[in-house]
Formats: structure tokens, sequence, C-alpha cells
């Protein structure tokens, strides 16, 4: 029975890692970010009596958008000549957009957030509108 697990997991490993161009660093902190701003959402729903199941569903099926689109430029960086430079750029895009969306639940929550927090914040959108443009040109 282990054996058939460890084969299940392998097999749905290499088709991840297939589709999403491989586990690297900016794919792990994009999913992190993508749950972490998933729970802060919710809580502060929950903190400020405004929870709909309706408004959380929605939110699930935009971050399944997420991973269609970066399946889409996984696939066609492979057509541009496998540079990664698509993937790259979108995911610094959600990660931005994703990190931006924690700072407000955290804010409308009360949290108070340091200077250099939204600085950084300011830099990935900085980097992910120059990956952008870049890939304009």
């Amino acid at each position: 029975m282990d054996n058939k697990i460890k084969a299940v997991l392998s097999i749905l490993g290499g088709i991840v890692g297939y589709l999403f161009g491989g586990l690297d660093a900016l794919l792990e902190v994009f999913l992190v970010i993508l749950l972490v701003d998933t729970v802060t959402g919710m809580t502060k729903s929950y903190y400020n009596g405004t929870y709909r199941s309706k408004k959380f569903r929605q939110g699930l099926w935009q971050k399944i958008g997420y991973m269609f689109a970066i399946i889409l430029a996984v696939q066609l960086d492979k057509v541009v000549g496998n540079t990664g430079t698509l993937r790259t750029a979108l995911l610094f895009c959600f990660i931005a957009n994703e990190s931006t969306s924690i700072v407000e639940n955290l804010g409308e929550m009360g949290v108070p957030i340091p200077p250099a927090v939204s600085q950084c914040i300011a830099i990935l959108k900085d980097k992910s509108d120059s990956d952008s443009q870049s890939i304009e040109d």
C-alpha cells in the first residue's frame, strides 16, 4: 500500500511540475502567499462580520484562474524559447497583487504594517511592471 501511495504522489508531482514549470522558490512563495491571502481574507471577513460564502467561492475561483494563467505562461514560454520569462513576470505580478491584498486585509483588522513591508511590495510591483514591459518590447 505504501508503494502505491508513493507512486501516485510521484506521478502527481511530475504532472504538477510539468504544468507549472517546476517547483522553484518563486512558485513556492506564490503558493504560500496565496494561502495567506485566503486565510487573512476569511479572517478579515469574520472580524468585520461580513463573511459571505459566495464571495469566498468567487475568490477561490479567481485563485484557480491564477493557476490556469501560470500553466498558460509556462506553455507559451515553451513556444518562445523556454526562457521562463513569461512565467516569472506573471508570478511576480501575482505575488505583488496578493501581497497587497494581504496588507489590506491586515490593515482592515487594525494590524499595523511596518513601512518596510509596504516598500517591499512596491518594489515587487515595480519589478512586475518592468518584467511585463520587457516582454512587450
